[in-house]
């Protein structure tokens, strides 16, 4: 096979064939966990129209050819055609369906109410904020980085009504490289306030950090969370001592 015959391969088709099936569909995405390391949550995507795939904990992407690369380790190109070429025999076009929730409404019907979660509260008092007032009518802004257990942003998505959220950058190597922790908790903690209906609520910001990301980087990283469904980002610089 040619390396234009392989790039007609659909990228969900060949993965099938590998034994890698999708665990979800958001529009013409489908979210797989990583065929390159253990997960919990899915962080890999295809673009079915595109023909093309992403992986969220790696922070790299490409078509066919390319996840090829990652697979068997190499980037010769004649080695990895005559792999792909291996499994042609074991391609065929397949569909996904996905169970639908349908216990769950589609809407929900909300009310002002009286500030009564006993871990806000308990925030404000160890903060010396009067919770009498608070009581009345807040609403509750959150500024975070998100890499937390999942436990904690379910805890409290309830009473927290908008998120400011600190990404650093979506390439994990870039992330690493500045604090010290790789990015799977944070995407995965994006993915399910987006599964709960938030996305419209959530602020992105994405920093320039002098010596760890670029002015591309920071491009490539809003394309990829507007593809998530963000909308609203906050574009800034960090200040370095030397500044």
């Amino acid at each position: 096979m040619n390396i234009q015959e392989v790039k007609n391969i659909r990228i969900a088709d060949y993965l099938q064939s590998l034994g890698y099936t999708p665990v979800k569909q958001q529009g013409n995405g489908l979210w797989y966990k990583s065929p390159f390391r253990e997960e919990t949550e899915a962080s890999f995507k295809v673009n079915t129209d595109r023909n093309l795939w992403f992986d969220y904990g790696l922070g790299k992407g490409g078509n066919i050819i390319a996840l090829a690369e990652e697979l068997y380790a190499t980037d010769h190109v004649p080695y990895l055609l005559n792999k792909i070429a291996e499994r042609v025999p074991h391609i065929r076009p397949v569909s996904f369906s996905f169970r639908q929730h349908s216990s769950e409404p589609s809407f929900q019907h909300l009310e002002v109410g009286e500030l009564t979660h006993p871990a806000l509260l308990r925030y404000l008092q160890e903060r010396g904020i009067n919770t009498d007032l608070a009581r009345l009518e807040w609403r509750i802004t959150v500024e975070t980085s998100l890499n937390v257990p999942q436990q904690n942003v379910e805890e409290l998505i309830s009473i927290i009504d908008n998120y400011i959220i600190d990404i650093k950058d979506m390439n994990n190597n870039i992330y690493q490289r500045y604090t010290g922790k790789n990015n799977e908790n944070v995407l995965g903690n994006l993915r399910y306030l987006i599964g709960k209906d938030k996305a419209k609520q959530i602020v992105i910001r994405t920093p320039l950090i002098p010596s760890y990301n670029t002015e591309k980087d920071i491009d490539q990283s809003i394309e990829l969370l507007k593809e998530m469904g963000i909308t609203q980002f906050d574009r800034f610089t960090y200040k370095t001592p030397n500044d």
